[in-house]
Parts: structure tokens; C-alpha cells; sequence
């Protein structure tokens, strides 16, 4: 007998590393830098100066809370499996309702879905996104999930209150997202991100969603 053969769709979820890709204010851009290389030289090679907050990336609790774990410590169950989308469009302060809630279980992730990252590239980018409400966070934290992820480049501003909710919960927070409104009706579906393993406070990520075709 022919077995059945189940075929997956992997959907890219990141923006393109470049050079001079701005970082958040403060933060400086992107170097990626051909090498001069002699002229028998059969090889390339680049180098690539970036910051491990700029484009797709992850943070680890260890970006404000003091100790705390580096992202090479992070278990990949915090960071890849059951993954559930929100669609936050026109929402601002962007809000989850209790019964919107109501499916997660300890471990998910969830994506929030802003179409803020229409505006990647320019100068409101960083200044106008949508910011996720105190209470939001609560409730994501009451409902056990392990990392929330977002197409904008924060979900908050100074002082940084969302951020230090999840934090403080083990909540990972992955930033700068792309293309989330793909998984619209797949819900739920398989995430993987997948940072650098750096020793560091965080790191750029590939985020990939895997959906059956």
C-alpha cells in the first residue's frame, strides 16, 4: 500500500539582513562589507556588523532583567511549536480579550498581527507603531504561553512596562516580523525562530511558520 505523503508549506516570517539596515533609535544600522579579496582569489567573503536587537530578532528576559538568561541558553521548546495569530489591525492599544485567550495553553506562542510592517523602512517605523496594553500582557502571562511575537518594532515604549510583565514571567518577545497576515485562517500552526546562539541579551532570528499545504 501507498502511504500518504503529508507536504508542509514554510512560510518566511523575516526581514532581509542589508547593509545599512536602521537599527531602533540609538541603535546605529547594519554593516555588511565585501572584503577585498587578491585578484586570484577564487572566494568571497562579507562581514556583517550588527546589533542583536536590529531587524528580526528575539529578546531573552536578560535584556532588562538582571541576571538573566542568554539566548544560547534558551530551551527550543520556548521558542518553536504551537503557535496561534491575532489579528490586531487598527488596534491601538492593542487588546486580547478572555475568550480570545480562552485556547492557549502553557507553552504556546502567539503573533500579533498589526500590519505595522508596511512602514519598515521609514522614518515613522519606529516612532508610530502600536503598542501592546498592560493588560494584554497580563493576560498572555496568565495563560502560560512562552513567547509572543509581533510585526512592529516594540510592544512598548519607555518605561519599557509590557516588556518587564513578560520578562518577569519567562515571556520571550520576538520583534520586527513580516508577512504575518499569510497565516491568516491557519490557525493553530507550527513556529519555529530560531536566533543566533550567542551569548548575548538577544539575537537576530529566522522565523519560519510551517503550514500543512
Amino acid at each position: 500500500m501507498r502511504r500518504k505523503v503529508s507536504y508542509l508549506r514554510y512560510i518566511d516570517l523575516s526581514h532581509t539582513i542589508v547593509d545599512q539596515l536602521p537599527g531602533y533609535p540609538g541603535d546605529g544600522c547594519v554593516q555588511l562589507i565585501q572584503q577585498p579579496s587578491a585578484s586570484d582569489s577564487r572566494f568571497r567573503n562579507q562581514v556583517l556588523t550588527i546589533g542583536m536587537h536590529m531587524g528580526t530578532h528575539l529578546d531573552a528576559p536578560g535584556h532588562m532583567l538582571f541576571p538573566g538568561p542568554a539566548v544560547a541558553e534558551l530551551p527550543l521548546q520556548a521558542t518553536c511549536g504551537r503557535t496561534w495569530l491575532f489579528d490586531c489591525r487598527d488596534q491601538n492599544p492593542i487588546i486580547l480579550t478572555a475568550e480570545q485567550c480562552a485556547p492557549l495553553a502553557a507553552g504556546d506562542k502567539v503573533l500579533l498581527w498589526t500590519g505595522w510592517d508596511r512602514h519598515f523602512g521609514e522614518d515613522d517605523y519606529f516612532t508610530g507603531f502600536p503598542l501592546v496594553s498592560e493588560e494584554t500582557a497580563r493576560r498572555l502571562v496568565d495563560s502560560g504561553v512562552s513567547m509572543v511575537g509581533m510585526d512592529t518594532p516594540s510592544p512598548d515604549r519607555q518605561p519599557y512596562e509590557v516588556h518587564r510583565i513578560l520578562f518577569a514571567a519567562g515571556v520571550l518577545i520576538a520583534e520586527n516580523l513580516t508577512g504575518l497576515g499569510q497565516l491568516q485562517g491557519h490557525n493553530p500552526f507550527e513556529l519555529l525562530v530560531l536566533p543566533l546562539k550567542v551569548k548575548a541579551d538577544g539575537g537576530p532570528a529566522r522565523v519560519v511558520a510551517r503550514l500543512p499545504e
